[in-house]
């Protein structure tokens, strides 16, 4: 505290002093009450400062406590997404081993069945053949019953073909040319089928077509007396002329004779050319005999 001073002039110099310096001190208290509530503001400020931060961290440790939670979650989940997927593919490689199975077992099946199909297909095959051969036998039987022993005209037509075809063959070809024709025709051409099937291989190795084509035709045109038939193997006849012979030798005169006899006799004069055109071309038929054998396994 400032000394109040003494009497007299000095005494007011003293107390101006005094004065000055007491409103000096008075200015220093008024800052310093200044500077407290300043310096007692910014303490508050830091204070809410400090207890922001405070807060903050907290709140910030928080939220890592729960993120670390969550990613220990998540870690796990994983892991269970892992094993499911280790799982999953597992199941799936199985899977896959008992389909290659499945499908090894399928073509083994399949190789069986085939094979079984093949063989229900070869018996099935042997199975039409045997009835078309008995089918075949049955229509010679009856188509050729007016003809005398069958086997002696099966054996006559194999001679006259030179053995070149089978029986079975033979046959065939034999009841399409005789089927439905009159007596006289059938007698005629009967007789003599195997000398047909000769000239038409004649007529195939001298034309170079096909001796099935050259067969068919052949046997077509001596059942409708068609010259046009028959002239890939040479063959013409004169309906006058043939009359004539086959008169001559049934003891006939042509103007008795009938239709049938007419028809007969055109038959037989085809049937004496081929014989003629046949002495004629001995090594020609024989150079073809192979393939006219290998064409009638393939009919």
């Amino acid at each position: 505290m400032p000394r109040f001073p003494e009497t007299g002039l000095a005494a007011v110099l003293d107390l101006s002093n005094w004065s000055r310096n007491a409103a000096s001190y008075l200015r220093d208290l008024s800052n310093m009450d200044k500077v407290e509530a300043a310096s007692s503001k910014v303490s508050e400020q830091a204070t809410r400062a400090r207890d922001k931060l405070g807060r903050f961290l907290k709140e910030a440790g928080e939220q890592a406590r729960k993120a670390g939670q969550d990613f220990n979650r998540l870690n796990t989940h994983t892991d269970q997404v892992t094993k499911s997927a280790d799982r999953a593919a597992r199941g799936i490689s199985g899977f896959t081993e008992r389909l290659i199975q499945l499908d090894a077992g399928i073509r083994v099946l399949q190789a069986g069945a085939n094979a079984a199909y093949r063989v229900a297909e070869a018996v099935s095959d042997l199975a039409g053949r045997a009835n078309q051969v008995q089918g075949v036998e049955a229509a010679f039987s009856r188509i050729t019953a007016r003809m005398g022993d069958q086997t002696d005209l099966l054996a006559r037509w194999r001679e006259q073909s030179g053995n070149m075809i089978s029986d079975l063959e033979l046959m065939k070809r034999g009841n399409v040319a005789l089927i439905n024709l009159s007596k006289e025709s059938a007698e005629v051409i009967g007789s003599n089928f195997g000398t047909v099937v000769t000239a038409a291989l004649r007529g195939a190795a001298s034309t170079g077509q096909d001796f099935n084509l050259i067969l068919d035709k052949t046997v077509k045109g001596i059942r409708r007396r068609s010259n046009a038939l028959l002239d890939d193997i040479g063959i013409w006849v004169e309906a006058d002329v043939a009359n004539q012979r086959y008169a001559a030798s049934n003891n006939l005169a042509v103007s008795q004779m009938t239709e049938a006899q007419k028809a007969a006799a055109w038959q037989a004069e085809a049937i004496r050319q081929m014989n003629q055109v046949i002495s004629q071309s001995g090594d020609l038929i024989l150079s073809y005999s192979a393939q006219s054998a290998a064409a009638w396994e393939n009919t």
